[in-house]
């Protein structure tokens, strides 16, 4: 299983992790599906709530499990974003819904260009589910144009199948 671990959000402290140096909001974010008012939902939750800079559960990415058609495979909820440039990052940083309350379970991916093959990074991720903090998801120092997150749903029995990030944050190496 992935190893994680925490940074602590005590009174207002900075992210104790190396973030992404450039601008967030140079990044592309897409999603494969995200709640909306329209589709019956509380609120738009689209992608690019996720890396907005704001802290809030009423700023986040809230992606559901779709099922599958006339047979097929059911669609986990993905949200892709996409780097200015290529960028080397060894972690992803994430601020879940209620990640002090439900466990998450993430497979990162990574491709090293717009056209390249995608890369399982971490497969199976888990945040611990409890604890006021953040959740940092360490991988091999990688060359990325893409990252993915693909989600699996989290522990709550009514909530279940929605994978929900508050933020992400991109880890460079030190």
């Amino acid at each position: 299983m992935k190893k994680a671990h925490l940074v602590s959000l005590a009174a207002g402290a900075l992210l104790a992790v190396h973030a992404f140096a450039l601008d967030k909001t140079l990044v592309q974010a897409e999603a494969n599906h995200w709640e909306t008012k329209e589709g019956g939902g509380w609120g738009d939750y689209p992608a690019a709530l996720a890396i907005d800079g704001e802290v809030s559960g009423k700023s986040s990415w809230r992606g559901e499990m779709q099922p599958g058609v006339e047979g097929a495979l059911d669609q986990p909820p993905t949200i892709t974003f996409t780097f200015p440039e290529p960028v080397t990052l060894d972690g992803v940083t994430i601020i879940f819904l209620k990640h002090f309350e439900r466990q998450y379970t993430i497979d990162i991916l990574g491709a090293a260009s717009d056209t390249a093959e995608w890369k399982m990074l971490e497969k199976g991720a888990k945040n611990p589910g409890e604890g006021e903090n953040e959740t940092v998801f360490d991988f091999k120092p990688t060359k990325l144009k893409k990252l993915q997150i693909v989600g699996h749903g989290n522990s709550d029995q009514k909530f279940g199948d929605w994978t929900n990030i508050i933020e992400i944050y991109f880890n460079e190496p030190a």
